[in-house]
């Protein structure tokens, strides 16, 4: 069969979301849906459904399988507009309500699944016509009538079945390689806990050898300050880029580009970096093995242990719930308009201070555990680049499969 040129808005329709009540955030069984849940990475980001106590209007139920797409976006360095997510199986939820800053996808086509929309909707040519069509200057934005005028020359059923099944295929596996780092991370925090918290091969009670101390005598803060020249090709990372740890992409700039004034450190292996503004603090990630030349912005602090045998003791140490809860505490009271707080501070917060025996130790069977975690992210990588070539390839039928 031949393949066709077809409009969207033939085969499915965009609705939007539900109008929602801030003071209901928080509260009852059902979750809402906002464009945190959009990635331009992956599938579904659950940190975007947030528990809310209120009720919504049929059409703007959410069920495993839909699509849903951001509606707005406010940086060009998460560039999620009209971006694709699908609502995964087993929620916590009594309903899923799709929130107003997303649309809902709807196929009206039975020949098309939600598979192969998802795709469509991650193709560089439609990457290109939404940039086309946007409108906006801070925040950009898209109608509905902009997503269904998108038109595109589409393969046949048996085609776009086989093209969906070996992207997911592909996917399924770099969610798999994170489902098995996520538990990796646990483990280390699990230990954590049990030695530096509870002191449980201790009996109970902290070593004579350890003391109490603050964060700043173990590491130093910003250590690398970028000069007034950069070595091209720089790459930029900024607190959008990173949650709980992983890495969404990099901005990157080559010779005669423009650099953010907000770029102003470097970051090595081995560093934290740890946001310094709310609402991401939980933003924060290990460098194992960054890139060549690769600044962070002023948002975060970049945290450079004194022996590298401490990095995943502070590492952990400030995933902690307790530590977060206070820092976030002491940024409300802030004066700025964002929630903040200075590296200051944070060299300042007391700790525990274990000794280098015991904290080596420690780092030694928390490499292990990160070995395996970069191992996985390395073949993620791998396999997100093998994706990412296909699939513009087999949606212009320049592979067959």
């Amino acid at each position: 069969m031949e393949w066709k040129k077809v409009k969207l808005g033939d085969i499915l329709k965009i609705t939007g979301g539900q109008l929602y009540k801030g003071d209901l955030l928080g509260t009852g069984d059902n979750l809402l849906l906002g464009m945190g849940c959009v990635s331009f990475l992956e599938k579904f980001l659950m940190k975007g459904a947030r528990q809310y106590g209120g009720d919504c209007l049929d059409k703007n139920i959410g069920r495993p399988g839909d699509i849903v797409l951001a509606t707005r976006q406010q940086s060009d360095n998460l560039p999620i507009l009209a971006m694709p997510a699908i609502i995964p199986e087993g929620l916590p939820a009594k309903k899923i309500i799709i929130g107003s800053n997303l649309y809902k996808v709807n196929v009206i086509d039975s020949d098309f699944d939600n598979r192969f929309i998802y795709w469509l909707l991650k193709t560089p040519e439609y990457v290109n016509y939404i940039s086309s069509v946007k409108t906006g200057t801070t925040v950009k934005m898209i109608t509905i009538k902009d997503v269904e005028n998108y038109t595109f020359l589409c393969p046949p059923k048996e085609s776009r079945d086989k093209i969906s099944k070996l992207l997911w295929d592909l996917d399924d596996k770099i969610e798999n390689n994170n489902r098995i780092n996520r538990n990796l991370e646990a483990q280390a925090q699990a230990l954590f806990k049990s030695w530096f918290v509870n002191f449980e091969p201790w009996g109970g009670t902290m070593p004579d050898d350890w003391k109490e101390g603050t964060l700043g005598e173990i590491c130093s803060f910003n250590k690398r300050k970028v000069g007034p020249k950069f070595a091209n090709p720089i790459q930029y990372l900024d607190t959008g880029h990173l949650t709980e740890g992983v890495i969404e992409g990099y901005q990157r700039f080559n010779p005669g580009d423009k650099i953010p004034s907000s770029a102003r450190r470097y970051v090595g292996e081995g560093d934290i970096l740890f946001s310094l503004c709310r609402p991401n603090m939980r933003h924060y990630g290990l460098m194992m093995n960054p890139p060549e030349n690769i600044v962070a912005s002023t948002g975060f602090a970049v945290i450079t242990a004194n022996w590298s045998g401490y990095r995943y003791y502070i590492y952990q140490w400030l995933k902690q719930d307790g530590i977060i809860d206070n820092i976030h505490a002491v940024a409300e009271q802030s004066s700025t308009t964002y929630p903040t707080i200075d590296v200051d501070y944070l060299a300042g917060m007391t700790m525990v201070i274990p000794s280098i025996a015991d904290t080596e130790r420690y780092a030694h069977l928390c490499c292990d555990l990160y070995s395996k975690i970069e191992s996985n992210y390395q073949e993620n990588l791998r396999l997100a680049a093998l994706r990412d070539t296909l699939l513009p390839k087999l949606m212009r039928g320049e592979i067959a499969l």
